[in-house]
């Protein structure tokens, strides 16, 4: 409070104000207020990206880079969260970090967005992580959006893979693999990347297999004497 002398009126100091008629004293502006004029009758809200944690304020002060705030009348700034950054004073909001790229780094002042490893994305603004891709997935067509699955005649038996693999031969799978399916016993198979059992043929007749996931056909062989398929 500013106390005005009793043989004349005075104007309020800056950072004072007084609205009422025949006022014997000023009153000060709130924290979160200013008055930059002497000889007002009231005071200003802080503007968006500036605060003022003191009372009987000229002036607000910018929020710092790495903060940052979207209201007014306001006594202090709100800390940029980590996948956000802000690099300038007196700002709004703070800048996200776009999609394909993270940031975990809480009141950030430059730009720590890193690009996504391969094998992983984020596909929302202001990520803290990237995602990894499941077993029996893929990179998407960019670390912007969601991991694919694993077309069928391929497979992905580790999670954060960029790439399928391709099933050998003796294997077959449907798709969404995270290991091939071998041909059972009593079949073989020599091409790579099958979709189904059925590629994985018979053998001939009285021969058999006793193994599972065979390559060719010499692993195909005769039945004993008396003995039949």
């Amino acid at each position: 409070m500013q106390i005005l002398e009793a043989a004349a009126c005075a104007e309020c100091a800056a950072g004072y104000f007084s609205f009422d008629d025949g006022a014997t004293a000023c009153e000060g502006c709130t924290a979160g207020k200013f008055q930059d004029s002497a000889g007002e009758t009231g005071c200003s809200e802080c503007p968006i990206g500036y605060f003022k944690n003191a009372t009987n304020a000229d002036s607000c002060e910018a929020c710092p880079t790495g903060y940052s705030q979207a209201l007014t009348e306001e006594i202090a700034c709100d800390q940029c969260e980590g996948g956000t950054f802000q690099a300038q004073t007196g700002q709004p909001e703070c800048s996200k970090c776009p999609k394909g790229k993270s940031s975990n780094a809480a009141g950030a002042t430059t730009d720590t967005c890193a690009e996504c490893a391969a094998g992983t994305f984020a596909d929302q603004e202001a990520s803290t992580s990237c995602t990894s891709c499941g077993q029996g997935e893929k990179q998407g067509t960019s670390k912007e959006v969601a991991c694919e699955w694993c077309e069928a005649g391929q497979f992905s038996a580790v999670a954060g893979t960029a790439d399928c693999q391709v099933c050998p031969a003796g294997t077959y799978s449907f798709g969404h693999a995270s290991a091939c399916e071998m041909c059972p016993k009593g079949r073989h198979n020599n091409k790579t990347g099958q979709t189904s059992d059925s590629a994985c043929t018979l053998c001939g007749f009285d021969t058999y297999s006793a193994a599972e996931g065979a390559r060719n056909v010499s692993t195909c062989k005769a039945c004993l004497s008396g003995r039949s398929t």
